[in-house]
């Protein structure tokens, strides 16, 4: 009877991969993997998020990036349960193995730092918005590692477009320094557009002076 149950249940476990191509300057430098998956903790299904990025063969010899990001959410009201990361590149390493849930915040171990209710970061709003989950674009906290941005959304031409401020400046959050990605995503005066097809992300990309990142889904 378990071993049909088990089978049972991986059968309805959901399970989606996407591939991205990263460029700098419109050359590939490093590939990122974005999967959305079902988790069981404690005889419930929440959502889990994992995100990969590597340095293609180019960028390994010129700067070597492994990062690797996990979130989980609840499907009920999307609120982040766990979040955790682990990221290498050269002079610079950040782990946060795991998050604490206490009263339905998440806690970064040995720091005052929160994820409050209804906070999201930037990969459960990536997922919200792919699945068309949010509705109020005006009034968006983001977390990154402790550190929180207001964030609003307009939509131009097909495109989202993401405007992220500080909502303290000076506080640094976990770390002082973050990891590139995480440090370009929440960059000031910087474009930040992505476009979404049939719950997909097609495109991010991200524009500063004439400094620019794209990814691009190929898979």
């Amino acid at each position: 009877m378990k071993k049909n149950l088990l089978i049972l249940l991986l059968g309805i476990c959901y399970c989606n991969i996407d591939l991205y191509d990263i460029k700098w300057m419109g050359i590939k430098v490093a590939e990122c993997s974005a999967e959305v998956s079902d988790t069981l903790i404690n005889e419930n299904f929440f959502i889990k998020l994992d995100y990969k990025v590597k340095s293609n063969l180019f960028m390994k010899f010129l700067f070597n990036v492994t990062n690797h990001y996990t979130t989980i959410i609840d499907p009920t009201n999307y609120n982040i349960i766990f979040y955790s990361k682990n990221t290498t590149q050269p002079n610079l390493s950040n782990q946060i193995l795991k998050t604490d849930y206490i009263d339905q915040k998440v806690a970064y171990p040995g720091t005052n730092y929160i994820i409050n209710k209804n906070e999201k970061n930037i990969f459960s709003l990536l997922y919200l918005l792919s699945a068309k989950k949010i509705s109020d674009y005006d009034n968006i906290i983001l977390d990154r590692e402790g550190k929180k941005y207001k964030c609003q959304i307009n939509i131009k031409n097909e495109e989202y477009i993401l405007n992220i401020s500080e909502k303290a400046k000076g506080k640094t959050g976990f770390y002082e320094n973050t990891d590139i990605f995480s440090w370009a995503l929440f960059l000031p005066n910087t474009d930040k557009k992505l476009k979404i097809n049939k719950n997909k992300i097609e495109y991010c990309k991200f524009k500063k002076g004439l400094i620019s990142f794209t990814a691009n889904r190929v898979k």
